[in-house]
């Protein structure tokens, strides 16, 4: 399934997993009724934009956002929220997308979440540390030995 490696750019599967979240919720299938939704989007909305946000400005400012082509890299990020996570910018949409599901207050509308993350696992990051690790090679070794992929 190599053939899915680093084709999708992650906003535009963010995007796409937004509208099959729309969609299903649309059908209202598994309403949750959950009377805190707000509260409990609105914490991981705060963080997604707390991990998110930082991360892909630190990304911008060094001119290293390139998710298609990680090979391209020019410089191996680890300050800021890279200190904590490998891919604070993926978790911090993973959350935003989870602070979406939970404010829709719909079971359904929760499920393309973890396929998300799952799909966003297998053929994103994984192909983007083979890549690192050839191009920085032991740096980036010891720092996946320090800090963790998501968090």
């Amino acid at each position: 399934m190599r053939f899915l490696e680093l084709k999708i750019p992650p906003p535009i599967l963010v995007l796409l997993t937004v509208a099959i979240m729309l969609g299903l919720w649309y059908c209202r299938v598994c309403p949750l009724a959950n009377p805190w939704a707000i509260q409990v989007a609105a914490l991981f909305a705060v963080v997604g934009i707390t991990f998110g946000l930082p991360s892909m400005l630190r990304f911008r400012k060094t001119g290293t956002i390139k998710p298609t082509h990680p090979e391209k890299a020019t410089r191996l990020v680890v300050s800021g929220m890279y200190r904590f996570s490998r891919n604070p910018m993926y978790l911090g949409a993973t959350s935003i997308l989870l602070a979406i599901g939970i404010f829709l207050d719909d079971g359904l509308a929760l499920l393309p979440v973890p396929l998300f993350a799952a799909y966003l696992n297998s053929f994103q990051i994984i192909p983007e540390e083979r890549a690192l690790e050839e191009l920085f090679g032991d740096e980036y070794r010891d720092y996946k030995k320090r800090v963790r992929r998501w968090i």
